[in-house]
């Protein structure tokens, strides 16, 4: 447990704990990314999947999706700052265990975004973390220039097909360099529903 406490609350982003990050032009093309994964970790026999919001609003509509879903699936929504040792504790895991952490949406302050990364890395079963992201995400549309997002477009073919993803470690690199920035600037965050908000309250500079 102690062990589990230390990972799960320190204060230093390291950029080792990123997983995978899967780029998206659109937020249905994410969505739809999203599911098709749940079905594939639902046949695959995954033991538990955990969609992961960093503001209420966004939580909402994972919820939402849930209640779509067949009762059977299991398939939880909730806040990153809810996954504890509590939570931990109470889903009564086993080392056999497979776990699916699927983050939908980034934090535009590293310590508060690896979260997710950091309850994962602290489980003693095994799991692993994959971001579903959209370049339409409020925070991401500071961040990719329209020259990258056509470079993006290009990758996923010619015919202009935006309903698959791509793996940048470009992306990534840029998402984190401009995340410290902020952290650099922004010492006492006001606290929001949405993510769109977050900006407008915190670095209204960078909101649309």
């Amino acid at each position: 447990m102690l062990r589990f406490l230390k990972q799960l609350f320190s204060s230093e982003p390291d950029p080792d704990l990123h997983g995978r990050d899967l780029f998206y032009l659109t937020s249905d093309a994410q969505l739809q990314g999203i599911l098709r994964h749940i079905e594939q970790l639902v046949d695959s026999a995954a033991d538990a999947i955990l969609l992961v919001a960093h503001f209420p609003a966004l939580l909402h509509q994972l919820e939402e999706l849930v209640t779509q879903l067949p009762e059977d699936w299991p398939v939880r929504a909730l806040l990153a700052e809810s996954l504890t040792a509590q939570v931990a504790s109470g889903m009564q895991l086993r080392e056999t265990d497979r776990i699916e952490i699927i983050v939908a949406e980034l934090h535009p302050l590293p310590e508060t975004d690896l979260q997710p990364q950091r309850f994962s890395a602290a489980l003693s079963c095994r799991s692993e973390v994959v971001r579903f992201l959209s370049l339409q995400d409020p925070f991401l549309q500071t961040i990719v220039s329209d020259s990258f997002r056509s470079l993006i477009q290009k990758l996923m073919g010619g015919d202009g097909e935006q309903s698959e993803a791509i793996e940048s470690n470009m992306a990534t690199r840029r998402v984190l360099r401009a995340q410290r920035d902020l952290s650099a600037r922004v010492k006492d965050p006001v606290p929001a529903e949405s993510l769109q908000q977050w900006l407008q309250l915190n670095a209204p500079d960078t909101a649309h």
